[in-house]
């Protein structure tokens, strides 16, 4: 459940970062340096989900697997 959420939380951040994205170069703004503090979010926030996917954090936190 928890790698589920997080990763509709994945997709939600790629949803913003498209839209930060398309604000910035209407400005007529750097988007560069903004799209990879971004990506760095959306992969750290992925990378949280794997976590929850091994058998040791399972036990430790008592997930059920029914």
């Amino acid at each position: 459940m928890m790698s589920i959420s997080l990763g509709l939380v994945a997709l939600k951040w790629l949803q913003v970062t498209y839209s930060m994205i398309t604000i910035r170069l209407m400005m007529g703004d750097d988007w560069l340096r903004l799209s990879v503090i971004m990506a760095s979010v959306v992969c750290f926030t992925l990378m949280s989900a794997c976590i929850f996917q091994s058998q040791r954090s399972k036990d430790y936190y008592q997930v059920s697997t029914h």
